[in-house]
């Protein structure tokens, strides 16, 4: 009898062996793209601190709480300077504080935020 191809067990066992790698894959995949948003809001806020500050700077005094983070913007408009925002990112709830503020980067697809306060010194990541 000449043997030509392969037996069911053999063809079965690729196969899972093919489903388990891309499963890993996929799951690598999956948890490298949440890092890189989180990322990118992180860097949002970072760039919007600077830019606050440096409005702050000019005028000696932060922007009034109706006239930053519309939401849904791509950008703030900080007189004149634009600060623009990764995909999917926009800045919400605003606030203006004794001695400093608060605002917020909201994602849209993961519908997760990083909390940026600048009188505690920096970013807050606890709701990602």
């Amino acid at each position: 009898m000449n043997k030509k191809g392969f037996t069911l067990i053999e063809l079965l066992t690729v196969v899972a062996i093919i489903a388990i790698l891309a499963t890993i894959a996929v799951t690598q995949y999956i948890q490298y793209r949440e890092k890189a948003v989180k990322s990118s809001a992180v860097s949002d806020a970072k760039g919007l601190a600077i830019a606050l500050e440096a409005y702050y700077i000019n005028k000696s005094s932060y922007p009034d709480n109706s006239s930053i983070c519309n939401d849904n913007a791509s950008h703030v408009d900080l007189g004149g300077v634009k600060v623009p925002f990764s995909p999917n990112n926009i800045c919400s709830n605003y606030l203006l504080k004794a001695n400093g503020f608060q605002f917020d980067i909201v994602n849209q697809i993961y519908n997760k935020k990083i909390i940026y306060d600048s009188t505690a010194k920096g970013i807050d990541a606890s709701q990602w």
